[in-house]
Formats: C-alpha cells, sequence, structure tokens
C-alpha cells in the first residue's frame, strides 16, 4: 500500500516508520524545514528508543521515502494520514491552523480525483 503521512513528529514519524517495516511505501511530509534537514542528514528529530535504526532500514529497502515540504505530487495516490499535533493551551491555534490546511489541501486533491475501489473491492461492486 502506498501511504502519506503528513507530520514527522512523535506520531508521524513513529507510524510512518512502523508502516514502511511491515512492508508499505511511505513518504512523509512536514513543513519544518528544520525537521526536513535533520531527517535528510539521517538523523530524527525525536527520541524514540530504535526509531533511528528502523528508518535508516527502511530508507534503505527503498520503503520509507523522501521527507517533502511539498506534498502535492505523493498524495496523488494511495492513503494519508494526518498525524498532526493539536495542543489544548493558546499556542494550539498555530497547530489548528495547520490541520485545517493539510485537511483543505487534502480536500482540493480528493475532490480532482475520481473514487477509485479499494484493492480487493472491484469485483463486489
Amino acid at each position: 500500500m502506498k501511504i502519506t503521512v503528513v507530520g514527522t513528529g512523535y506520531v508521524g514519524l513513529v507510524s510512518g516508520t512502523c508502516l514502511a517495516e511491515v512492508g508499505n511505501d511511505v513518504v512523509c511530509l512536514d513543513v519544518d524545514p528544520a525537521k526536513i534537514k535533520i531527517l535528510e542528514d539521517g538523523g530524527i528529530p525525536i527520541y524514540e528508543p530504535g526509531l533511528q535504526d528502523m528508518v535508516r532500514r527502511n530508507v534503505a529497502a527503498g520503503r520509507l521515502l523522501d521527507v517533502l515540504p511539498d506534498w502535492e505530487l505523493p498524495i496523488a495516490e494511495g492513503e494519508c494520514v494526518q498525524a498532526l499535533t493539536l495542543p489544548a493551551h493558546t499556542a494550539g491555534a498555530n497547530a489548528r491552523a495547520l490541520v485545517r490546511m493539510v485537511a483543505r489541501r487534502l480536500g482540493v486533491r480528493l475532490a480532482a480525483s475520481p473514487p477509485q475501489p479499494a484493492q480487493g473491492e472491484a469485483e463486489h461492486i
């Protein structure tokens, strides 16, 4: 399965890496240039025991692809997971704006693509 994960924090990077670990093709997207740079340089922007080895292994296997700031292309097909934090305090306004931005962009992409039956679903239609 092709999966796009939006956000490379604790939820997104761990989820994307685990999805790649079980054989999915995953693209991670983020708007934070500092996180993207760390990942491009082979590091990880968070601490999670064993995660860096899993990231490197899945990048080498071709299952965990680039971390990109521009997510118009990878979201063209496959599943999309939005993994953004949404803090409850006032600083959460920026996070909510990010969630809305991702939802709008995803909505535009979905509206432009005709619905496709899920794998194995076509023979039941």
